[in-house]
């Protein structure tokens, strides 16, 4: 005997996997596989990962944690089985990264080099890309008077997480300003600040400049701040010179030393002509606009004549107002009046410079574009007042994440500012300018509109940087993220009252990507009655909802019914003439909405013709007339109703209302809210003579005092027909069929149908024009005599009039 003990073995293989390159703080994720190749089961394996210094682990994927390095135990493996392990880290700000992975068991290894972390399998070697988000601020005042110096401060912060290095900063100064200083050795250069480059700044290290400029005479300053680096840089846009806070727009105040000077005789003979000279200078530095010049003359003079259009109004010489006076520029006038017979003349100028005007700005854009597409900004300048503003001008600087494309009413672009000048605005008028735009391929866009007079602005919050109504925020949406969606809808353009119809409803995804959550809304117009919605449709306060789609593919489409009933526009009430028929319209709108965003909303928001049904309802004309029958000891009325509309209708429901109390509508086929009615069970069209049918009503009146009652028809759907009862039986004995003969009014000829009955039996009339299929007259008969008369009066009764004796076979069976 021969015992041998097999000694399990098994080569357990260890790899990892990783990224070769990572941005700063970026997680990285590595992927482990331990692979059992065989021959046994290997068990007691145990896995560890030597964490390269400085990395936090985010995610240990079941491991444990200590002293650097990741764990994970009582693994077991049969021959061929692989486990796959997953470690999220968190790297430092730079620096590469080494990781390995190894793994143990407690079965024999035949192969440790392949576990045992040597293997280049086994190591992931990361390099980690530094990453500074440099953010470059700026500050100053929004006004300034002419001619005084301002000071911009300039801010650059490291957002982190990594070093920045290399970082420029430079300010475009704005056109007309003269540059006065800059700390931090910044230099100008053509109206360009650059600093010496900062080699290196840490993460959360602020630099911190200012400039001083002095200001033209007039105008609006936009001064950009922007920065560079030669690390990587994730968010952009906060230091191109495209951020609100890297943009200070100054409106400079205007300001004018406007002199006057006025020479005359010191004598002059009694009753002479005095000649007064008057100069008006401007000394700046701004233009002064708007200059009035005004002489109030002494009382005992007498007004002679004022040069270039002095008018003279009780005493007081007034001249066309100037309306612009250049810095160093004047203008000269004369007076000439008449001296009294003795006495002193005294004289004086007044010069007044009144007028102000208050600039508004209101600007609307997009809130969301699609990127690389245009989007549209409309911006309002209005003059608020009191006096009329002179050389108003609007400018919109945009920044380097977008690109012009077109302005109207005249606007230029000059170094990325849009300019219109929109010349002089009276009080109360406004002005309306369009600017388009090109959005980038992705980031957010912040447009400014801001607007200047040459005249004293009291309210520069209104049109300045820091009018909220004046900025316009826009988020750019990539391409894959965009989903226009379009709702058709028909229906009829013309349907009887009180009848069914049906709205057809198509949503479609034009795409390119993929719509989420689409939900289709039909606002109801308030004259339909709600019958039905497919597809889960709920009305819920006039609006009906179908469920949410959660996606519709690119090119799909999904189709919704509705089912309304249309209005009943009057009440007819019972004439010798036919009543003109009314006619009302109204229009049903179909909306959709996505979460995901629509570059198009016109084609989804109702506002297309092709989302509204427009419907007209058109009326039934009524016709009525009545008699006593002194043979049967009711009412009877004749009632034709004609459809005079353009749709065909299921059939009609004629209501009979307004019945004195104790009268009752013998042949009544129903009643709707208490109010009784019969019906015609087959389709009326619109076109004669077929369009007209006929109602014979009778009335039981136990007091007979006559018959008063309205009538009003209206078109009835298939659900609502009575249907057909055919039936057969043995029928008795009947007396004799004979036509009655009466007016073309009551309704011209019809049937009697005479035969024996027992008093108080309840018999039923049978009719049918081939003895084969016998129809249910209806109601049935109730006898009051021996011998009983039945009259064929067509609908209610039987479907459609007997149209003499020899079409129509009747019988008679006891139920």
């Amino acid at each position: 005997i021969v015992i041998t003990t097999v000694i399990p073995q098994a080569d357990v293989s260890a790899t990892e996997t990783g990224p070769a390159t990572v941005g700063a703080l970026t997680n990285i994720t590595y992927s482990i596989q331990i692979t059992n190749l065989g021959p046994s089961t290997s068990s007691g394996i145990i896995v560890t990962d030597a964490l390269p210094t400085g990395v936090t682990v985010f995610n240990a994927g079941g491991g444990t944690v200590g002293g650097g390095v990741v764990t994970w135990s009582g693994i077991t493996l049969t021959n061929g089985q692989v486990t796959n392990l997953t470690l999220v880290v968190t790297p430092p700000p730079s620096g590469t990264l080494t990781n390995i992975v190894s793994s143990t068991a407690t079965t024999q290894d035949t192969l440790t080099n392949n576990n045992n972390g040597t293997a280049a399998s086994a190591i992931v070697i990361t390099t980690v890309i530094p990453q500074a988000d440099v953010s470059a601020t700026e500050t100053g005042p929004s006004t300034v008077l002419a001619t005084n110096n301002i000071t911009y401060t300039v801010s650059i912060t490291n957002l982190g997480p990594s070093v920045a290095s290399n970082v420029i900063v430079s300010d475009v100064l704005p056109v007309g300003v003269t540059f006065v200083s800059a700390t931090g050795g910044g230099t100008n250069s053509g109206g360009t600040i650059t600093w010496p480059t900062a080699a290196s700044l840490s993460n959360g290290q602020v630099l911190s400049y200012t400039v001083v400029v002095t200001a033209p005479a007039s105008g609006t300053l936009t001064n950009v701040v922007s920065s560079t680096s030669a690390t990587v840089d994730p968010v952009s846009t906060n230091n191109d010179g495209s951020s609100v806070t890297a943009i200070v727009i100054t409106t400079v105040i205007p300001q004018a030393d406007v002199q006057v000077i006025k020479t005359g005789p010191a004598t002059v003979l009694a009753a002479s002509n005095i000649t007064y000279s008057i100069v008006v200078t401007n000394y700046g530095p701004s233009t002064a606009s708007n200059v009035v010049v005004s002489d109030v003359l002494p009382g005992n003079v007498t007004f002679v004549s004022a040069n270039n259009g002095g008018v003279n109004s009780s005493g007081t010489i007034t001249w066309p107002a100037i309306t612009n006076l250049a810095n160093g520029a004047g203008s000269n006038y004369t007076v000439i009046v008449t001296a009294p017979a003795t006495g002193l003349v005294t004289n004086t100028v007044v010069t007044t410079v009144i007028d102000q005007a208050d600039v508004q700005v209101i600007k609307t854009g997009p809130t969301n574009v699609a990127s690389g597409s245009n989007m549209t900004y409309t911006i309002t300048v209005s003059n608020q007042g009191p006096s009329t503003a002179s050389s108003v001008v609007l400018t919109d600087p945009f920044g380097t994440n977008s690109t012009f494309v077109s302005a109207d009413s005249g606007g230029t672009v000059t170094n990325k500012i849009v300019t219109w000048n929109l010349g002089a605005m009276a009080s109360g008028t406004f002005t309306n300018v369009t600017l388009v735009m090109k959005a980038p391929t992705s980031g957010n866009i912040t447009n400014i509109a801001v607007a200047t007079a040459a005249t004293f602005d009291p309210n520069l919050a209104n049109n300045s940087s820091g009018n909220t109504n004046a900025i316009v925020i826009t988020k750019t949406v990539p391409l894959a993220a965009l989903a226009d969606i379009a709702v058709f809808k028909v229906g009829p353009s013309n349907v009887i009252g009180g009848s069914n119809f049906n709205y057809i409803i198509t949503v479609t995804n034009l795409g390119p990507a993929t719509a989420t959550n689409v939900v289709v809304k039909d606002t109801l117009p308030p004259e339909l009655t709600f019958v039905s919605a497919n597809s889960g449709g709920i009305l819920s306060n006039g609006v009906v909802t179908w469920p949410t789609i959660s996606r519709l593919a690119k090119g799909k489409s999904t189709n919704f019914t509705l089912t309304v009933v249309a209005p009943v526009i009057d009440n007819f009430t019972k004439a010798l003439v036919d009543i003109v028929g009314t006619t009302a319209t109204f229009t049903n709108i179909i909306a959709g909405t996505s979460d995901t965003f629509d570059p198009y909303t016109p084609n989804n928001d109702g506002s297309t013709t092709a989302a509204r049904v427009r419907t007209s309802v058109e009326s039934l004309y009524i016709l009525g007339v009545n008699a006593f029958n002194p043979q049967t000891g009711l009412y009877e009325e004749y009632v034709t109703v004609t459809n005079n509309g353009n749709t065909t209708v299921d059939g009609i429901r004629l209501y009979i209302g307004n019945l004195r109390s104790g009268v009752v509508l013998y042949n009544a086929q129903g009643t709707n809210n208490g109010v009784p009615y019969v019906q015609y069970n087959l389709p009326v069209g619109p076109n004669p003579p077929t369009n007209t049918i006929s109602f014979q009503l009778e009335f039981y009146d136990p007091l007979r005092l006559g018959l008063s009652n309205t009538l009003s028809a209206v078109g009835i759907s298939g659900s609502q027909i009575i249907p057909i009862v055919e039936t057969n039986g043995i029928g008795l004995p009947l007396y004799r069929i004979f036509p009655d003969y009466r007016p073309t009014e009551l309704g011209g000829s019809r049937v009697i149908v005479e035969f024996p009955t027992v008093i108080g039996q309840t018999y039923r009339m049978l009719y049918s024009s081939n003895l084969v299929t016998w129809i249910l007259a209806t109601p049935d008969i109730k006898a009051t005599a021996n011998s009983t008369q039945w009259y064929d009066d067509g609908p209610p009764k039987t479907i459609s009039n007997p149209n003499g004796l020899t079409n129509r076979f009747y019988k008679v069976i006891a139920p």
